[in-house]
């Protein structure tokens, strides 16, 4: 949360006239419920059970796609297998401190009553050496705006 994937992906997908492709609009459509709703009745587990199922699911879509992954799906070994296989795959990194500042206290986020520093510091410390793995490419986000990471990605993906 907080890295600008669902920005960026939006203007990444529209600039390479791809599909875009949501992970939290695909676990609403799957469940009938946000990530939060998902989280309070069943469990973070269920959650992160759920947005791997559909990252997978968009993998394995037809046609070239721009995906917007949630964060934890890095922590299924399926997926990240699948991300090797089946997909390039830019990691927009920012700070923990960065993460927890752009936190939207929002009802339809999971873990809404928790310290923002303290999570993102935790997921951070597990998450980042799983996407450094899988990275093609990794993009700072700290201090961009995001129509300057689009154009450094878009440039970065010009030159491959």
């Amino acid at each position: 949360m907080g890295s600008g994937k669902s920005t960026i992906g939006r203007s990444v997908a529209a600039a390479l006239e791809r599909l875009f492709v949501d992970n939290d609009e695909q676990v609403l459509a799957a469940t009938g419920m946000t990530a939060a709703e998902l989280s309070e009745r069943d469990g973070i587990d269920a959650l992160h059970d759920a947005e791997a199922a559909a990252l997978l699911g968009a993998l394995r879509a037809p046609g070239p796609s721009v995906i917007a992954a949630a964060a934890s799906t890095i922590v299924d070994p399926s997926v990240r297998r699948a991300l090797r296989d089946r997909a390039f795959v830019v990691w927009l990194r920012a700070a923990p401190a960065t993460l927890a500042a752009r936190m939207p206290q929002s009802a339809t986020r999971p873990l809404a009553g928790v310290d923002p520093s303290q999570l993102v510091a935790q997921q951070s410390a597990r998450r980042d050496p799983l996407f450094a793995r899988v990275a093609d490419l990794i993009v700072e986000t700290d201090r961009s705006n995001p129509h300057e990471v689009v154009t450094q990605l878009l440039a970065d993906l010009a030159g491959r």
